[in-house]
Order: C-alpha cells, then sequence, then structure tokens
C-alpha cells in the first residue's frame, strides 16, 4: 500500500514538478472516445493517480472511455503514478487538478504538515487492507501477532503500529521487519505475517489455499481506501468543475459495479499490460468495499465524520503525526462536492 509520507513543498521540491510531471505525462492511458461534445468545448482537467492503472482506478478509467467525463464537459487526462511520484505534491503544487492516493493517511499525514489538500470523496467506504500468513503458520486476530515478525515497507510501519495499538498489543511484543513489496520474505519464512490488499488478486494467487488474512478494518484500523481530493484552493475556486469529474467519476463506478466484465475489458485494453483474469478476479474482491450500506444511504463516494475523527485519534496515539499537531476534520475533507453531486452519485 502507498502510504509514503507527504514532503513539504520546498523550493526544491517545486523545481523538481514539472521534470516529473514530463515523466508521468508519458504513462497516461488513450484519448477519450468521441462524443456529442466538440473538442472546443471541452475542459481539460488533469487526474493524478497515486498508483499505477488497476482496479483501484477502475471507475476514472471506465468514465473516460465510455466518455462520462465527456459528457460532463471535460477532457480528463489521467496520468499514473508510481512509488517514486509524489502524487499529493503534484496536486498542491497545481500541476494536477485533483488525485487519488491509495489510503486515507496520506491525506491526514498531508494536513498536518500544512499541505493545503481536502478529500472530496472516497472511492471505497471498508479498507481491504491486512496482513496475510501462510497455511501452516496461520494469523487469524491481531492477538495472533504476538512474538510474531510482521513485514513491511517502511510507509507501511503505521498501520501496524495502528493495529497494535488498537488491540491492546504492547509494541515490543512484535519484530516489523522492514522489506520490499514483493512477497518473498513471506513465502522463504523470513516473516510470519505481510501487508496485502485483497484485492490484489496476481499477488494473493501465489499463496497456498488457506492463508491467513487479518483484515485492518474489522479489527479497529478503519480507513479509506482511494480517496479522491484537491486543493482548498481548486475547491472554492472550481467548485463545478469538481462537481463534473465527481458526476463522470460516480458513474464510472457504478458501471463498473453493474457491468464487470465490461468494465475489467476496458481497462485492460486500455492498458494493456494488465493480466485480465487478475483484474477481473481483483475487481469482485474489491467491490464488496465499495458498495456498502453507506453508500445506499449516502450514495458512491460519501464520507463520515466519524470514520475520519476515528483515524485521526488513532494515527495521533500512535505518533504518525510527530511533531506537528493532529489536523482538524475540516483540515482533511469538504463535502461540498458530494452535496452537489447527490442526484448522480
Amino acid at each position: 500500500m502507498n502510504l509514503r509520507k507527504p514532503r513539504r513543498l520546498t523550493r526544491a521540491v517545486l523545481v523538481a514538478l514539472g521534470l516529473a510531471m514530463s515523466l508521468v505525462a508519458a504513462c497516461a492511458g488513450p484519448t477519450e472516445p468521441a462524443g456529442a461534445t466538440g473538442e472546443d468545448e471541452l475542459i481539460p482537467l488533469t487526474h493524478q493517480l497515486g498508483w499505477i492503472a488497476s482496479t483501484q482506478s477502475i471507475g476514472e478509467i471506465v468514465a473516460k472511455e465510455k466518455g462520462f467525463f465527456r459528457e460532463e464537459g471535460l477532457d480528463v487526462t489521467i496520468n499514473l503514478g508510481g512509488p517514486n511520484i509524489d502524487g499529493v505534491a503534484l496536486v498542491a503544487s497545481g500541476r494536477a487538478d485533483v488525485g487519488q492516493v491509495s489510503s486515507s493517511p496520506s491525506l491526514l499525514l498531508a494536513a498536518s504538515q500544512g499541505i493545503p489538500v481536502r478529500a472530496i470523496a472516497v472511492g471505497g467506504q471498508q479498507h481491504p487492507y491486512g496482513y496475510v500468513s501462510m497455511p501452516d503458520n496461520r494469523l487469524d486476530s491481531p492477538q495472533d501477532l504476538r512474538g510474531r515478525k510482521i513485514g513491511s515497507t517502511s510507509t507501511g510501519f503505521v498501520l501496524i503500529n495502528a493495529l497494535l495499538e488498537a488491540n491492546g498489543i504492547p509494541r515490543e511484543e512484535v519484530e516489523i521487519v522492514p522489506t520490499g513489496t514483493e512477497i518473498t520474505p513471506l513465502l522463504t519464512g523470513q516473516v510470519d505475517a505481510f501487508g496485502a490488499w485483497r484485492s490484489n488478486a496476481g499477488w494473493l494467487r501465489q499463496l497456498p489455499e488457506g492463508y491467513g488474512f487479518i483484515p485492518l478494518w474489522e479489527n479497529g484500523v478503519q480507513l479509506y481506501p482511494l480517496p479522491y481530493y484537491a486543493t482548498e484552493k481548486t475547491i472554492e475556486e472550481k467548485p463545478e468543475l469538481l462537481a463534473k469529474f465527481v458526476r463522470g467519476l460516480a458513474r464510472g463506478w457504478k458501471y463498473a459495479h453493474e457491468h464487470p466484465e465490461e468494465a475489467v475489458d476496458i481497462l485492460v485494453t486500455a492498458y494493456p499490460n494488465l493480466k485480465r483474469e487478475d483484474e477481473a478476479e481483483g475487481l469482485a474482491a474489491l467491490m464488496p468495499y465499495v458498495f456498502t450500506g453507506a453508500t445506499e444511504k449516502g450514495g458512491w463516494g460519501v464520507m463520515s465524520d466519524e470514520v475520519w475523527q476515528r483515524q485521526l485519534d488513532l494515527l495521533a496515539k500512535v505518533g504518525a503525526f510527530g511533531n506537528d499537531d493532529p489536523p482538524s476534520i475540516d483540515q482533511v475533507r469538504d463535502n461540498s462536492v458530494l452535496e452537489a453531486t447527490r442526484d448522480v452519485r
């Protein structure tokens, strides 16, 4: 999970963004199909992903390829992210209009550092992240982690600490082993558990049947997956632009939910490097986290202040904000775009 702590927007960072964007632009997906709206009438909008294209971004990809953005009068460019791309910094600097990150802590950390970005919608209502273990060393609850080794990238340490805090497990009872993103340390027995998205079918397929899984959400760490965000300035000065984007985006996610086979075809056609089998399994695993009782009541993308506050309180307890003050809810989310798009979502 990409939870790299956003850097402060120093002059050096801002200077480097021009080069970063030139690299990202080379990864953008294909252009939208022709529609009824003339090219000269379309408003350009740049959308920065936090990670590479996958089922996690299927809503915007479907919206682009089906022409939903175009019907809103938008010409949307989707720029891919990756491990060396700081999407939050790109949006905060104005190099992109809107962005998506893998997980909500990225926005909480940005807000604590004074970076003026706010969540405007969330792609999923419950996070599918957790810790997997091998069948012959199966771990099924947080208490099973006592005395064990947990493999994680450095950006994921905060999640382990949050899980331990939420379940009353002293930090010294668990050994956190720094790793990369590959599953090898778990397969070779170097660690007892390893962090993974439940929707990462290609990754999980490498595990034997009967593997264990300790989910964050059901064990007290309730994070939002795939939040969409913009700067405070864009929210204030271009509310209709963001409303157009969220209308098209909501239609894309709902279409993918109702037509999963076609949605996967659209995804792998737009990004041929993806494996259809992996993305089909991943989408089936992801959708129950995207469409829940909360979306039945509030529509796709709805956000709960209670969920945001629980995240803030828990991360503050484990020292995630360092010497910075924990942000307020108003510093991490803005509901105005959701309110303006209620009829479509």
